[in-house]
């Protein structure tokens, strides 16, 4: 998934966090560090997207064939 494709996006903080969101079905898109003003460490953030849940993903084209659209079109 690229960022584009995303509708939802949820930023975690560490592995835990990030791997419940994996098995729920986002997508890592990104991973960043960001240092704390409280204690100056450094922390890792996960960025995760997915689509909306009443949103389908695009279907591609399908591609058929003229001699499977004819034989499809046969009678019986």
């Amino acid at each position: 998934m690229q960022l584009s494709d995303a509708t939802v996006i949820t930023e975690v903080e560490g592995i835990r966090d990030a791997n419940i969101k994996l098995t729920e079905g986002w997508k890592l898109l990104a991973i960043t560090t960001r240092a704390s003003p409280a204690d100056n460490n450094d922390y890792t953030y996960f960025i995760l997207g997915r689509r909306a849940k009443d949103e389908k993903p695009e279907k591609p084209p399908m591609k058929i064939s003229a001699a499977a659209l004819a034989q499809a079109n046969q009678p019986g």
